[in-house]
């Protein structure tokens, strides 16, 4: 076995290129998933050079990626200079890959001359647990981090989504990194003519993308509920008349799209993120609305997003209310930098001018991502991670604990028609693989989709459209290791990714050492 040749600037570039395209391509809204190993592939025939070239073929694959898979910054910002940042600084992280790739490739250079074979896995379970790191830093830091993109999310229709209750998406970017890595080196195995290497290389990703397919994950669930779910979609603010509260006019399409399936008696109905801007536990109107409703409903419950303004500050809330008023709430804990709250305000505005809108800076919450609600005889305990926030295994698993049905409610209004949903979607559906819960994305203009705990889509509906249902859904107690164990697989990946990185080190200590103590050994001893 060999690491992949030092190549020229231009073909190196242009898999680069490849590598970032092939990502974007596996992800919503094309969700061509068998592309995320090639993009993988492509990434890792680079890896082999000098370290700040590395570093600027991993920046320029990342920068690619993100860039095409994030359209929907350049509509909410109303700016394109916001899906270049956004891109730019995510692609980093790439190019911090390809550094420790590379680095960990030159401490193992000598093993993999004398054990070839073993140095094909060696390489590829180093590598994949170096992409893991990387990926978890790239979810944590900075501002808390953006974990949009990561990989398992692409691979929601494939096989390997079915080893997400046993170890989240760190379990399936490991083995399907495993699987890219391997599939890359028969081209370097065919280079150095070892035939039964590059057999192994090709047959090994093979059975391990094949196998989880018989992984049974689904759990029944011990009731069900009929639950309504309200997409009330948003008004066109340049058709708003003067005085003309949008804000409001939300509500007001929520309360009426929900009127229309009363009828249909469900047990309790789910609202989205920003169903009413305006907070129904202050505002007159705003509570007016829902109070009518509760009414009209008979007292039948209501999960709704609301936001609630202290002094120069707001919290983006998710309540739940019944006949006797507000009953739970939850704060999110992960406002969104430059979209919920502004770092840097005042230079960020004068570059920005659009970012004016967030006139009030978004404060997190500090409780966990969970609503429990009375509907009927029975008792809802919901994961309600709100809009953002289903990109983050801790958050999700936090709110999971314990609960028996996942509720995502978000407002993706500000993202037109772009990919945003729908990548927003598959996430949900892997959360609902991952945590065995039958799981429930409600949005103002969409997309809002129900479930089920294996990732199937049971409903679904277009974007910019009012819409509401009433459907049965079964509610599963049951914990996945994942859920129990989202902490601790979080400190765990951060161990195996510090051992990593700390072996090739050793070893080249080592070898330099050596090569030290051969210098300095008088010729004649060392002939002799």
């Amino acid at each position: 076995m060999s690491f992949p040749r030092v190549l020229n600037w231009m073909p190196a570039t242009l898999l680069s290129i490849c590598a970032g395209v092939a990502l974007y391509c596996a992800a919503p809204p094309l969700n061509w998933w068998p592309l995320a190993f090639l993009g993988v592939a492509c990434l890792w025939l680079v890896s082999s050079g000098g370290l700040f070239t590395r570093f600027c073929l991993g920046t320029l694959a990342g920068f690619v990626y993100f860039y095409l898979l994030c359209d929907w910054a350049a509509l909410a910002a109303r700016t394109e200079l916001a899906r270049l940042a956004l891109a730019l600084s995510q692609g980093v992280f790439f190019g911090v890959l390809l550094i420790a790739w590379t680095y960990s490739h030159r401490g193992y250079k000598d093993f993999l001359a004398r054990k070839p074979l073993a140095g094909i896995f060696l390489v590829a379970t180093t590598d994949s647990v170096l992409w893991v790191l990387v990926e978890q830093c790239r979810g944590m830091v900075p501002f808390g981090g953006m974990p949009w993109g990561s990989l398992g999310y692409s691979l929601v229709d494939s096989p390997l989504v079915n080893l997400s209750p046993w170890g989240s998406i760190q379990l399936v970017d490991f083995v399907a990194v495993f699987c890219a890595v391997l599939a890359a080196n028969v081209i370097c195995a065919l280079r150095a003519r070892a035939v039964f290497s590059a057999i192994t290389a090709l047959t090994v990703p093979l059975v391990v993308l094949i196998l989880p397919s018989f992984i049974g994950n689904a759990v029944p669930g011990s009731a069900s509920v009929r639950i309504g779910v309200v997409q009330g979609n948003v008004p066109d603010e340049s058709k708003l008349g003067p005085g003309e509260s949008r804000a409001l006019i939300v509500t007001q399409h929520h309360a009426q799209a929900t009127r229309k399936i009363l009828s249909q008696r469900p047990d309790i109905i789910l609202w989205p993120e920003s169903a009413s801007d305006r907070d129904i536990r202050q505002d007159p109107e705003a509570k007016n609305i829902v109070d009518t409703l509760m009414k009209d409903s008979g007292g039948v419950p209501i999960m709704l997003g609301t936001q609630k303004y202290v002094g120069d500050t707001r919290t983006n809330d998710y309540v739940a209310i019944n006949g006797d008023g507000v009953v739970g709430t939850y704060s999110k804990q992960h406002p969104v930098p430059f979209g919920e709250y502004l770092p840097f305000r005042t230079t960020i505005e004068r570059i920005v001018p659009e970012a004016k809108k967030i006139s009030v800076d978004m404060v997190p919450g500090n409780s966990a991502a969970q609503l429990k609600v009375r509907a009927g005889k029975t008792d809802i305990v919901a994961a309600v991670p709100i809009c953002f926030e289903v990109a983050y295994s801790r958050i999700v698993a936090q709110g999971a604990l314990g609960a028996n049905l996942l509720v995502v409610p978000t407002n993706n209004a500000s993202f037109g028609r772009s990919g945003e949903p729908l990548q927003q979607l598959a996430m949900t559906r892997f959360r609902a693989i991952e945590h065995g819960k039958s799981a429930i994305q409600v949005s103002t203009s969409g997309t809002s989709a129900v479930i089920s705990a294996r990732g199937v889509v049971r409903y679904q509906t277009d974007l910019f459209e009012q819409s509401a249902t009433v459907i049965d859904v079964p509610l599963i107690s049951t914990q996945t290791v994942a859920t129990r164990t989202a902490e601790l697989l979080e400190y765990l990946c951060f161990a195996l990714g510090v051992l990593c990185l700390l072996m090739p080190t050793y070893l080249l200590l080592r070898q330099a050492k050596l090569s030290r103590s051969t210098q300095s050994q008088p010729k004649s001893k060392r002939k002799s």
